[in-house]
């Protein structure tokens, strides 16, 4: 019925409350922490992911999300339409 977590570090949620501190270190440690309630998993700790370069920039406001996709067949025609301009150098 239950989930077995073998590989996770498992708490009771009394131990919890009396020392968290050995449980809060394997989840900095990047572990996961499964919270028993009289022997039956109730939550998981688990790391918060960190952002990326990107969502940290965007969350920051120094770079802002596309407003909307570009089309695809139009950043190829333009590809394709500049390939043809550099190729016509070359020839001349």
């Amino acid at each position: 019925m239950y989930a077995h977590y073998s590989l996770s570090m498992q708490i009771s949620l009394t131990e919890l409350r009396r020392t968290p501190g050995p449980a809060l270190q394997h989840v900095r440690d990047g572990e996961e922490v499964v919270v028993t309630e009289a022997g039956i998993p109730l939550c998981r700790m688990v790391p918060v992911e960190k952002p990326t370069r990107y969502a940290s920039l965007v969350a920051e406001g120094v770079i802002h999300p596309p407003t909307s996709p570009k089309e695809p067949s139009a950043i190829r025609e333009r590809s394709l339409a500049s390939w043809g301009e550099a190729s016509r150098d070359v020839k001349a």
